[in-house]
């Protein structure tokens, strides 16, 4: 499992995948007392959790540090009353990041088949971006992190990120 400090400036940095993992659904510390569509009311949903190590990019005092992302791909399902895997349009994001990082083809996406391990994605290296995100934590008070939007990955020899220090 790797840590580290998070980067700390929005830009595009050329980074290596240290780690992948799966994390469990994991039991919420107390119920959620505002339940949005989609969301169980007692648990948070399974996640694949990818860490990006920046090799080079817009800032050099950001180099050697981490950008973690967390991909859900699985959904609340009030219905049956468990997790179900995302599917089509729900997984736009997310395909983005996997043909990004090289796991799966445009093709692929297009022809709706196609398997994914996201083991395979260790040692990768992809182009991504990162953007200042502001959120409100549970006391109330304003927090911020620095995250992927919309699945802004990309190939290292991407033209869209020619500019970009490698």
């Amino acid at each position: 499992s790797a840590g580290g400090k998070s980067v700390n400036k929005e830009g595009r940095y050329h980074c290596m995948v240290v780690s992948v993992k799966k994390e469990k659904e994991k039991e919420l510390e107390k119920a959620r007392t505002t339940v949005k569509d989609g969301q169980c009311p007692h648990m948070s949903p399974p996640s694949v959790k990818i860490v990006f190590q920046v090799l080079a990019g817009d800032h050099e005092d950001q180099n050697d540090l981490m950008v973690y992302h967390q991909m859900y791909l699985w959904k609340w399902d009030a219905e049956t009353a468990q997790f179900r895997l995302r599917t089509g349009k729900e997984l736009k994001m997310h395909l983005q990041v996997c043909r990004g990082l090289g796991l799966c083809s445009q093709a692929d996406v297009d022809a709706g088949v196609f398997a994914i391990n996201f083991k395979n994605a260790v040692h990768k290296t992809c182009v991504l971006e990162v953007r200042k995100d502001k959120f409100e934590k549970s006391d109330g008070s304003e927090g911020s992190s620095y995250k992927i939007p919309f699945g802004n990955v990309w190939q290292p020899d991407d033209e869209a990120v020619s500019d970009v220090p490698k």
